[in-house]
């Protein structure tokens, strides 16, 4: 359970126990007034046999790992809690409308060698030793070969979206 999760705009980190503030480097769109600030994760759903297997080939070739935990529940309810999480620092932030939590669900499907072609892509992927990847990734070969040598993948995109108040607006929102 993710108790606690930072989030990064720009350069200035926050979390919910801080304020968000907004540097320059955010989009001029999302600064100016009804201009919408969207933060979003796309969540993979994969079948359950796959979710269980790749889980257990993190955790074969790489001990100790937080990675293969990952795939002990739904990705959904970890990118749900950091939408969550990201809503109450635009709330903390000020200046922004009552955020919005959007979510989109869609399907693409992958044949083996495709799924193996696009995991070295993901998070910190690139950062695991060659050793470790290919072992990971001839485990999930295997498993995707003996659930048929192809798989659809369930997305579900996740957003907390926020409109940037007017001046006025703000002034009436805080009562000055």
């Amino acid at each position: 359970m993710i108790s606690r999760m930072s989030a990064r705009i720009g350069d200035a980190k926050s979390s919910v126990s801080a304020p968000v503030r907004l540097p320059a480097t955010v989009p001029v769109p999302a600064r100016a007034p009804g201009g919408r600030l969207a933060v979003f994760w796309n969540a993979f759903g994969f079948p359950l046999a796959l979710r269980e297997a790749f889980g257990a080939a993190y955790r074969r070739a790489f001990p100790g790992s937080p990675v293969g935990g990952i795939f002990a529940r739904p990705a959904v309810e970890v990118y749900l809690s950091m939408c969550a999480t990201a809503a109450d620092g635009m709330r903390s932030a000020g200046g922004f409308g009552e955020p919005e939590q959007w979510r989109f669900e869609w399907e693409r499907p992958y044949t083996r060698d495709e799924w193996l072609d696009v995991v070295p892509t993901f998070g910190g992927q690139s950062q695991l030793p060659a050793s470790v990847l290919g072992a990971v990734l001839a485990d999930m070969g295997a498993a995707i070969d003996a659930a048929g040598g192809g798989f659809t993948m369930s997305y579900t995109t996740v957003a907390a979206t926020a409109s940037r108040l007017a001046r006025n607006e703000k002034e009436n929102c805080s009562g000055t």
